[in-house]
């Protein structure tokens, strides 16, 4: 996350964080939003509380199984809008490994549909988020022989820069526990809201 988000997350999300990473939030993958929920929570909130150490890495590929997990069992598809499915599939681009670039090839292909589907007036949101992905496969696989982390880090350097109208997402709980994720930009033409159990 940009924008100084990692000290509010850290301050509100580090218990449910270290739950997910240990596993104790499996079970929210048994529908679309709460897999899509356990994603935010292992592939974002673990690099805002982590920053700047391994750990902040450690749950990608968990991450990264439920987001290609959501494609085969439907839970992508049924995602209700195109900025649930683009947070849905982050892992395939951030998640190192030998398949690394068929994954980011898969996630342009995914994103250009997203794109298509898209509102209007959001077009040129979801166009960026797709040239974002090219650009990362470009990076990537020029580096293709580079260290890891530092390529890692070097994608991330490169991709703090987001169109006008765009601002960093909010995440609350309420008192059940429930976690709720707000794109508090976009004009308020759209909100992200994920509701879950403890």
């Amino acid at each position: 996350m940009q924008g100084g988000a990692d000290e509010a997350i850290a301050a509100r999300f580090s218990t449910l964080t270290v739950r997910g990473a240990e596993g104790g939030l499996d079970h929210w993958a048994s529908d679309p939003e709460g897999r899509l929920s356990l994603v935010i929570v292992l592939e974002q909130f673990s690099r805002s509380l982590w920053r700047g150490t391994p750990r902040a890495f450690a749950q990608d590929a968990a991450a990264l199984s439920l987001a290609m997990d959501s494609l085969e069992n439907g839970h992508f598809q049924a995602l209700a809008t195109p900025w649930f499915k683009i947070a849905c599939t982050q892992p395939l681009g951030h998640c190192e490994g030998p398949d690394h670039l068929e994954r980011i090839d898969l996630l342009i292909s995914l994103r250009e549909e997203t794109a298509s589907a898209a509102p209007q007036h959001l077009q040129p949101i979801y166009r960026f988020l797709v040239k974002q992905a090219e650009d990362i496969r470009q990076v990537t696989n020029i580096g293709s022989d580079c260290d890891q982390l530092t390529r890692f880090n070097q994608l991330e350097a490169s991709f703090v820069d987001l169109p006008k109208g765009f601002a960093a997402c909010q995440f609350k709980t309420d008192s059940a526990g429930a976690l709720a994720v707000s794109s508090g930009g976009l004009h308020g033409l759209e909100k992200l809201e994920l509701h879950r159990r403890k």
